[in-house]
C-alpha cells in the first residue's frame, strides 16, 4: 500500500478516536480542543481522499502496460478495503446510535437529516478506496482482458457499500489467476 492509502486509513480511525473521546470524556459536550481536532481531521480526510483519487488516476497510465503492476494495485485496493471494514462497522454503529437518539426524542426528528453527513463521509471512504480498483478495471478493459459486460458489473460494484469489497476481491483473484498463468 502506498503512503497516501495508509495516511487516509489512519486519518479515518483518528476521526473515530475523537468521536470516542467525546463520548468518554466530555459528558456529551464538545470541548474546544476536541472540536478543533475533529474539524482538522475531517478536513484532512477530504484532502487525503482527493489525493488518493488523483493518485488512482495517475496510476491508471502506469498499469495499462504492466499486468503485474495492475495485479499489485488491485491487491492494494483490496487491502485498503479490508482494512477499512472495522471503520465502517464502528461508523455504522455510531450513526445508528445518533439516528436512534434523534428518532426517539420529540422534536429532534428534523435532525435525522444530519445522518446524511455520516453516510456522505462513509461514501467518501468508499470512493477513495474504489478509485484504485476502478483504475485496474479500466486498464483490464482497455487491454482486452475483461469484457465490457464484466467490466461494467465490476465498476458498478465499486459504487455500492459492501459490494465494493466483494467485487474488488473477485476482480483481484481473477486478475491474479490470469496474470500468474
Amino acid at each position: 500500500m502506498n503512503q497516501w492509502m495508509i495516511a487516509f486509513l489512519l486519518n479515518l480511525y483518528a476521526i473515530q478516536g475523537t468521536v470516542y473521546a467525546w463520548f468518554r470524556t466530555t459528558q456529551y459536550q464538545w470541548s474546544g480542543w476536541l472540536l478543533w481536532v475533529f474539524c482538522v481531521l475531517a478536513l484532512l480526510s477530504l484532502i487525503l481522499a482527493g489525493i488518493n483519487l488523483f493518485q488512482a488516476v495517475r496510476m491508471t497510465e502506469r498499469v495499462k502496460e504492466d499486468a503485474l503492476a495492475r495485479c499489485s494495485l488491485a491487491g492494494q485496493a483490496l487491502a485498503m478495503k479490508l482494512l477499512a471494514i472495522p471503520f465502517f462497522l464502528i461508523h455504522l454503529s455510531i450513526w445508528t446510535l445518533i439516528a436512534a437518539a434523534f428518532f426517539v426524542i420529540p422534536g429532534f426528528q428534523i435532525l435525522l437529516l444530519t445522518v446524511l453527513i455520516g453516510v456522505g463521509f462513509a461514501y467518501l471512504a468508499v470512493l477513495a478506496s474504489s478509485a484504485y480498483a476502478v483504475a485496474c478495471i479500466f486498464a483490464q478493459m482497455e487491454d482486452g482482458q475483461l469484457s465490457g459486460k464484466a467490466g461494467v458489473l465490476y465498476l458498478l460494484s465499486q459504487a455500492v457499500f459492501v459490494l465494493d469489497v466483494i467485487g474488488c476481491a473477485v476482480f483481484y483473484w481473477k486478475l491474479r489467476r490470469d496474470t500468474l498463468s
